[in-house]
C-alpha cells in the first residue's frame, strides 16, 4: 500500500471538500494558488489552461516547464531557497488579496505541492516555520490551505506540521494490477477534537 498525506487548514467552523486536493467545483468563483515543488506526476493538472484567470503558479519543481506553459503562467523555473519561496508565496497571497479588492471567505485556495523536497532539503523546523507563515498569512485574508506530503501518516514529518492545520487526510492505494485505475481510499483525522474516521473510497 502506498500513502500520501495531505494536510488542510481551514477557517473555523468552515471545512471543504473539493473534487481533488487542488482542485473543486470549478462552477465556483474562486482564486487558486498553486505552489509546485516535486517533480511527481500530476503538476499540470493543477496548473491546466482551463483553470481560468484567477490561478497562480509558482514553479520550483527541479525539471524544466515548457516555454509555452511558462509563458501561460508566469512560472519561473529558477531554483529559489527557502527564504525566498516564502517571500514569493506570501506576496502572491497579497497580490490575490489586493486584486479580489478584499477576498470573500474561502475564495482563495492555496495548494503546497509538496513538503518532501523541502524536507529533503531543510530540517524540520525551518519548513515548519514557513508552512506557519503561508498558513497564516491564507488565514488572514480569509483563505484556506492546505499541503502535499508522501509520508505515511505517524512519520516525524507529518507530526512536524500537523497541528497548523485542521485535519490531516491520508490517502492509500489498496489495490492496483497496473492495468485499470488504482483503488484508492482516503481517511481524514480532525485535530481538535481528535477524531478519525475509517478508511472510504476516494
Amino acid at each position: 500500500m502506498r500513502h500520501q498525506g495531505c494536510a488542510r487548514a481551514s477557517r473555523a467552523g468552515h471545512w471543504w471538500r473539493g473534487g481533488g486536493c487542488c482542485g473543486g467545483d470549478a462552477s465556483e468563483h474562486r482564486r487558486r494558488l498553486v505552489v509546485l515543488t516535486d517533480s511527481v506526476p500530476g503538476g499540470e493538472a493543477r496548473t491546466d489552461a482551463d483553470a481560468g484567470p484567477g490561478l497562480r503558479v509558482i514553479d520550483r519543481r527541479p525539471t524544466a516547464r515548457s516555454a509555452a506553459a511558462s509563458e501561460r503562467s508566469g512560472i519561473g523555473t529558477a531554483p529559489n531557497d527557502l527564504r525566498t519561496l516564502r517571500r514569493e508565496t506570501l506576496a502572491a497571497v497579497e497580490a490575490s488579496d489586493a486584486e479580489a479588492e478584499g477576498l470573500a471567505p474561502a475564495e482563495l485556495r492555496v495548494c503546497l505541492d509538496s513538503l518532501r523536497p523541502l524536507l529533503d532539503v531543510y530540517d524540520e523546523r525551518a519548513v515548519r516555520e514557513f508552512v506557519r507563515a503561508v498558513v497564516e498569512a491564507t488565514r488572514e485574508v480569509g483563505g484556506m490551505c492546505h499541503v502535499h506530503l508522501p509520508a505515511e501518516g505517524d512519520s516525524a514529518a507529518v507530526d512536524s506540521v500537523a497541528d497548523l492545520f485542521d485535519a490531516t487526510v491520508e490517502v492509500r492505494t489498496v489495490r492496483w494490477d497496473g492495468d485499470e485505475a488504482p483503488d484508492i481510499e482516503q481517511r481524514w483525522r480532525l485535530h481538535d477534537p481528535e477524531v478519525a474516521t475509517d478508511w472510504l473510497p476516494l
